[in-house]
């Protein structure tokens, strides 16, 4: 039987893989292009907006998805104090 993290977490991922279909592709042309893929994903941002911004709930989901994919993930703030995540080989 499954924990309750468990079905948390497989209940993220499919909110992520849903909502945000185009997050492979804009990653890999990232990474090609500038060797890093950078987005802000705060709580001020109420909805997904197409390779500029998420909600702060999909943090954990597009970290998780990232490890998984064998990239590094960090995150740092933009000047103003932003929180944004950061995906590099």
């Amino acid at each position: 039987m499954a924990t309750m993290a468990e079905l948390l977490r497989q209940e993220q991922k499919n909110e992520l893989l849903k909502d945000i279909t185009w997050l492979p592709e804009c990653v890999a042309s990232a990474i090609r292009n500038n060797g890093r893929y950078i987005i802000i994903c705060a709580p001020h941002i109420s909805e997904v907006k197409k390779d500029w911004a998420l909600p702060e709930k999909y943090d954990y989901s597009v970290c998780e998805w990232a490890r998984q994919q064998g990239f590094n993930v960090t995150h740092k703030y933009n000047s103003y104090g932003v929180k944004q995540i950061v995906i590099t080989l």
